[in-house]
């Protein structure tokens, strides 16, 4: 996942950004990979880096999920939708 942010040229603080302004209407659906583990939420959303000279937004496919206790947010996909 690392690879596919610095890829699309962001920084820790786009994908946060990015993250922070997820709406209701960004979601697409839950994935359920272990029924004893929390599921993974799947978002699409248009974002582009603050540092950008691109004219059109990136069509973003984000996945993220939940730690065992429910208290840590892990991103598990952030790339090109």
């Amino acid at each position: 996942m690392t690879n596919d942010i610095e890829n699309l040229g962001y920084s820790l603080l786009d994908v946060c950004e990015c993250l922070k302004n997820l709406t209701p209407e960004n979601y697409r659906e839950s994935w359920i990979y272990d029924k004893l583990l929390p599921c993974h939420d799947v978002y699409h959303c248009q974002w582009s880096s603050r540092k950008s000279s691109a004219t059109e937004p990136d069509e973003l496919y984000i996945k993220l999920g939940f730690d065992e206790k429910c208290t840590t947010i892990l991103v598990a996909s952030f790339h090109l939708h």
